[in-house]
């Protein structure tokens, strides 16, 4: 069918969807777009299938992405798949690519609106929006739940008045991520008769995070929750640095930072994402999509708390109690 309607020979389709080198890059660009709209599902020789990886546009491999990218290899090869690592700055690729969906590391919110000629390609996003109805679902972590499990973690120690400490911009990324971490902690704190739980939220201004973690340092806050799992180890210096320490006028908890969290001084606190749960379930959603199924929602795992140095009990006064 492919053949027959670019007018090419059954070989040449097969040699462009093998990928052989000997076939001219825009004739195999033609077979793949005209397979997908087709409706063919690709699967390489041997079985083998290869997904897509899109990566932000600084892809430097720091702890969140090592450990995303580490679990979503072992699941690939457990299911026979290879992966294909692009930029956000090159998804035009991916058309010319025999791809059998795509997982998205980016983050990019506007990666739904810049899909285009790519929307026949199912694809599971990490944190983004989904779009159900172009076949783009969401795995994400639980971020009521997460927010949940660090506050009462945090309370169970005593603490009343707790920070949170952001290096994104509060205007458009924090507000607009899907694991919704600062609503969810606004909300919470709000449950516990916190009046103006706003003002213990610190968010990077023009890029720089000083200021905020230098408010919240002179504040009343007793404990700190750090979200991205690079920056818990560089909000920690600056704490540091600004005279303060951790455990004794600041309880400090963040998300792991893989091979980081537990030699710091003291050890962090922290809580892990389900990495290996996360990528079972985005090849799991690809795979539904494939067989020309709907998935019912997307994906939220739960966190794992760890429990180091970096918490205990509340040592100064807290202002109303």
């Amino acid at each position: 069918m492919v053949a027959d309607s670019l007018g090419l020979s059954r070989a040449t389709v097969s040699r462009a969807l093998n990928r052989y080198a000997s076939v001219d890059p825009e004739t195999s660009a033609r077979v793949i777009r005209a397979a997908e709209k087709l409706g063919y599902r690709f699967s390489l020789r041997g079985g083998c299938r290869t997904v897509g990886v899109i990566l932000y546009k600084n892809a430097v491999i720091y702890s969140y992405l090592a450990m995303a990218l580490s679990a979503l290899r072992r699941e690939a090869l457990e299911r026979r798949c290879r992966l294909e690592l692009v930029s956000i700055d090159d998804i035009e690729l991916l058309g010319e690519k025999v791809l059998s969906g795509v997982i998205d590391l980016s983050h990019d919110l506007s990666l739904n609106r810049r899909w285009g000629n790519l929307r026949n390609l199912p694809m599971v996003r990490y944190y983004g929006p989904g779009s159900h109805a172009e076949n783009i679902y969401s795995v994400r972590t639980d971020g009521a739940g997460t927010m949940q499990l660090l506050i009462d973690y945090l309370r169970s120690f005593g603490h009343r008045k707790i920070g949170l400490l952001s290096d994104q911009s509060c205007e458009v990324e924090e507000l607009e991520r899907v694991a919704a971490y600062y609503p969810h902690f606004c909300r919470i704190m709000r449950s516990h008769g916190e009046l103006e739980p706003e003002r213990y939220a610190a968010f990077a201004e023009n890029g720089d995070v000083l200021p905020g973690i230098r408010r919240l340092c002179g504040s009343d806050v007793t404990a700190l929750i750090c979200i991205n799992e690079a920056y818990g180890p560089r909000a920690a210096q600056i704490i540091t640095s600004l005279g303060y320490r951790i455990p004794e006028d600041f309880s400090f908890l963040a998300h792991e930072s893989f091979e980081v969290s537990q030699y710091l001084t003291p050890p962090h606190t922290t809580c892990l994402q389900d990495y290996p749960g996360m990528a079972r379930a985005a090849f799991d959603l690809l795979e539904m999509m494939q067989r020309g199924q709907h998935p019912a929602h997307d994906i939220e795992l739960p966190v794992r708390l760890i429990p180091r140095a970096s918490v205990a009990a509340v040592r100064r006064p807290v202002s109303g109690e």
